[in-house]
């Protein structure tokens, strides 16, 4: 008695869906890995813009700066999760959050 796939359609697709599920889930943690770097410079840019304005003029920074916050919570939130922990890269573990004080604020 020999066990062939073709005889067992159901395990074949479940096999298939298993398979394209990992092979899904790699290319997003590879995906999350890669872009990390330009995430990080992105971050940096973003906290060098809101220490050069005034006040007056920040409400646009300020604003990239609350989404970029936005961004470093979510990926530290996710990084605390057994589901969603190995596709995202620990190093966001490390991102401090960007000050929102401008000039002139106390």
């Amino acid at each position: 008695m020999s066990f062939e796939i073709s005889d067992h359609p159901v395990l074949g697709v479940l096999l298939v869906v298993l398979l394209g599920a990992v092979g899904f889930g790699l290319l997003i943690a590879g995906v999350n890995r890669a872009v990390f770097p330009s995430d990080l410079a992105e971050i940096e840019q973003v906290r060098r813009d809101v220490q050069k304005v005034d006040s007056a003029k920040a409400e646009d920074v300020i604003g990239q700066a609350v989404a970029v916050n936005r961004t470093i919570v979510s990926m530290k939130q996710f990084n605390r999760m057994w589901w969603s922990d190995w596709a995202i890269p620990d190093a966001w573990n490390d991102v401090e959050l960007i000050e929102t004080e401008t000039k002139g604020e106390k």
